[in-house]
């Protein structure tokens, strides 16, 4: 589940590299259509934005556990013509007992007041089957936070997730396709700088998180098309970070460790220390 810079936003719900073939499972509508619920706009989507649900055991998975999750931070220049796209997958942990798991892609203000994620998700009630969900805040604060899971269900394989803004408009696409389209004005003021992060996550102590992340690539406004990009900085907490295997793939790593209470920010490789601080908490 999508966060700024470590928060854990999920729990708010309580208070109010081979693209592959997408399995629609249920409700696919063939052509775009404005979200009949008015909690899922200015979202326009061409799958089907399920109604939402909190299952009864988010109160003992979100509020008495909280979440742990590391974040690839990318930042650049964000404003008018962008994007950020990441070769995701999300193994099955059979020993995961947690409401869910989670490995994705999000692009928030650095003011954290709003953001957008695109993830990829296994919920306990839906059999931990990988589903696409997106989430979102928007700058009014958090009593406008929406989390909506959607009727697109994925293979197991690895899928592209993209955040991307053109010509004044934010597209979520999955694997090539997009799925949903909003105004970025309802997000983003036009001068305020923005970054994206590479998000892993659980929610029950003792599970392990299981995103691998690869071929991240970005497109910042002076870039003429996508590039890799080389992370530098790394948040982790709890227990759970990413682990960098080489060629710009990482691997979700740890479990759930209660008594690791602490958020860090920093470097990948020491080299990047001083770049890290400048971006730091």
């Amino acid at each position: 589940m999508a966060t700024l810079r470590g928060i854990p936003l999920f729990r708010s719900l309580v208070a109010g590299a081979s693209a592959c073939t997408l399995v629609l499972l249920q409700f696919a509508s063939p052509a775009p259509t404005r979200a009949v619920e008015s909690s899922t706009q200015p979202f326009i989507c061409n799958v089907r934005i399920l109604p939402p649900r909190v299952p009864r055991n988010i109160v003992r998975d979100e509020i008495e556990n909280g979440h742990a999750g590391s974040y690839l931070y990318v930042p650049g220049k964000f404003t008018r013509n962008f994007g950020l796209r990441v070769r995701v997958s999300l193994p099955l942990v059979v020993s995961n007992r947690g409401l869910y798991y989670s490995d994705g892609i999000s692009i928030a203000d650095m003011h954290n007041r709003a953001f957008i994620g695109l993830e990829l998700m296994r919920y306990v009630h839906l059999g931990y089957r990988n589903e696409i969900v997106l989430d979102w805040q928007r700058p009014q604060g958090r009593s406008t936070y929406r989390y909506r899971g959607t009727s697109l269900f994925v293979s197991d394989s690895p899928h592209v997730l993209a955040i991307s803004a053109r010509g004044g408009t934010i597209a979520l696409s999955v694997d090539g396709r997009t799925i949903c389209t909003a105004p970025q004005r309802a997000f983003f003021a036009q001068n305020v700088p923005l970054y994206y992060q590479v998000d892993t996550g659980v929610v029950r102590y003792g599970d392990h998180p299981a995103g691998l992340a690869d071929n991240i690539m970005r497109k910042t406004d002076d870039e003429p098309g996508y590039r890799p990009y080389a992370v530098r900085c790394i948040e982790y907490g709890y227990g759970v970070t990413w682990r960098p295997q080489g060629d710009g793939r990482f691997i979700a790593s740890g479990i759930f460790n209660a008594t690791a209470k602490t958020f860090g920010f920093g470097p990948i490789e020491p080299r990047y220390s001083s770049y890290c601080k400048r971006h730091g908490m």
